[in-house]
């Protein structure tokens, strides 16, 4: 006997559903995609001013501490990126998008600015400008987060794990906004008065040191918010 019942969905035929989980795992992939390819010319850019910095004659206590700073910020961002898109449910549009890239140009050009000149570092106060402005989109991105996940549907049983990353969102905030106080203080600092009392050029370490003891904090937490979201899957995995 022929099967006279219609195909629920006959092949070939695009449904509304389809398009609609289509769009949005094509907006989410795509934004992590453009999330890498960015990082990964920063990090390009990083390998190869690592190099031109070890071999100049720049003394690497003048410039190690600024590097490792910046490669750190790389971190940081890549790594909210990651952890942010777990649990979002809105499709990416073009604020998603200048964030990523405008990271990526903060990030590429703080490195570019510890390129050596012959036998000196260049004048860093091009450093703190760019990182000053890096930590005020980063504050920007996490506001920008925490709105869309608030607008976000969600069961109850994902309702407080939600709200738990929102407040760690809400707690890292103030970190990058003391960041870019510090950096943009600093490069007001080194154009000022470096040129006036030179001495002073090799005391710059310090504001690195202190920028990257505020980012060992801000990954520690973006860690535990990272751990508690996989716990979370883990234990509830086939409900």
């Amino acid at each position: 006997m022929l099967d006279t019942q219609p195909d629920a969905t006959p092949s070939g035929i695009l449904t509304v559903a389809d398009l609609q989980e289509r769009s949005r795992n094509h907006a989410h992939e795509s934004q992590i995609l453009l999330s890498g390819v960015m990082k990964s010319v920063t990090v390009g850019n990083a390998a190869y001013t690592l190099v031109m910095l070890a071999g100049s004659s720049v003394s690497p206590l003048l410039w190690i501490p600024f590097w490792i700073d910046t490669f750190a910020t790389i971190i940081v961002s890549f790594t909210q990126q990651i952890t942010g898109s777990l649990l979002s449910t809105f499709v990416p549009d073009w604020r998603e998008t200048t964030i990523v890239f405008s990271e990526a140009l903060w990030e590429f050009m703080m490195m570019s600015t510890l390129m050596p000149r012959g036998s000196r570092l260049p004048m860093l106060s091009s450093w703190y400008v760019v990182a000053g402005l890096h930590a005020v989109f980063g504050v920007l991105a996490m506001q920008n987060l925490r709105s869309k996940l608030a607008s976000g549907r969600y069961s109850p049983a994902l309702g407080g794990l939600v709200e738990s990353f929102r407040a760690g969102l809400r707690r890292n905030m103030p970190f990058a906004g003391a960041g870019a106080a510090i950096v943009f203080s600093a490069g007001i600092a080194t154009r000022y008065l470096v040129p006036r009392f030179p001495a002073l050029e090799r005391w710059q370490v310090i504001v690195p040191l202190a920028i990257l003891a505020n980012v060992i904090i801000v990954i520690r937490a973006m860690d535990r918010d990272r751990s508690r979201i996989l716990t979370f899957f883990r234990t509830h995995s086939g409900q």
